[in-house]
C-alpha cells in the first residue's frame, strides 16, 4: 500500500513539475539549491514532459494582394468590338431579346443576345444580322422592345460575361435541346455550343 501511494505522490509530482515548466511558470529558484541546506533533486523523466514550442507570431502582418477584375472588359478580349451593327439590326437584336428572354434577369437577356452575335461570327452560319435573326425556325422577333432589352444588346455588344465570352455558344433552349453541346444554364435557357 505504502509504494502504491509512493507512485501515485511520484507520479502526481512529476505531472506538476511538467505542467509548470510548460506554463513558463516555475523559477529558476526551485532547481537551485540553497546553499544552507540541500534540497533533493528528484529526477524527472523525459517521457513524461511534453513541451510545445510557443507560437511564433510575425510582427507585422502579411499584406494580402486582391486584385479587382476591371469594369468593363479591354477591347482584345471582347470577341463583339469589332462588329458595328446598324440601328435596325441593333432593334431587332432588343425586339429579339423581349421576344425570346423578355421574362429574364438582365444576364439571361443578354446571353440570348450573344446566340444571335454568334451565329453572326460563326463560319457555319452565313448572312447579315438580319438575315441570322430570320432564318426560318430559328428566333422570334417580335416588334416590341423596351429600354432594358436596348441595355442588353449594348452590353452584349460591349462584352458582357453573360457567356463568359464564349462565341462557340450557339444555340438556347426552354426545352430539350439535343444538338450541340451543353455550356451553360441561366434562368430558364439552356445554353450549347456549336460541338
Amino acid at each position: 500500500m505504502h509504494e502504491t501511494k509512493s507512485k501515485w505522490f511520484k507520479k502526481v509530482l512529476r505531472a506538476t513539475l511538467c505542467f509548470l515548466v510548460v506554463c513558463g511558470s516555475l523559477s529558476a529558484m526551485l532547481f537551485v539549491p540553497n546553499k544552507e541546506e540541500e534540497t533533493p533533486q528528484v529526477p524527472i523523466e523525459k517521457e513524461l514532459c511534453v513541451y510545445s514550442a510557443p507560437l511564433q507570431v510575425s510582427p507585422t502582418p502579411t499584406p494580402i494582394s486582391i486584385e479587382e477584375e476591371p469594369a468593363e472588359p479591354e477591347a482584345d478580349l471582347n470577341p463583339y468590338a469589332e462588329l458595328s451593327p446598324t440601328d435596325t439590326e441593333k432593334e431587332l437584336l432588343a425586339c429579339m431579346a423581349y421576344s425570346e428572354a423578355g421574362n429574364q434577369s438582365f444576364d439571361g437577356q443578354v446571353a440570348v443576345v450573344q446566340v444571335a452575335l454568334n451565329r453572326y461570327m460563326h463560319e457555319a452560319y452565313s448572312g447579315s444580322i438580319s438575315d441570322i435573326l430570320f432564318s426560318p425556325c430559328q428566333f422570334v422577333v417580335g416588334d416590341y422592345y423596351g429600354s432594358v432589352q436596348m441595355e442588353a444588346v449594348d452590353a452584349a455588344l460591349a462584352g458582357h460575361p453573360a457567356l463568359d465570352l464564349n462565341t462557340d455558344v450557339v444555340y438556347f433552349s426552354t426545352g430539350s435541346l439535343t444538338y450541340g453541346s451543353y455550356y451553360k444554364t441561366i434562368g430558364d435557357h439552356v445554353f450549347r455550343t456549336y460541338i
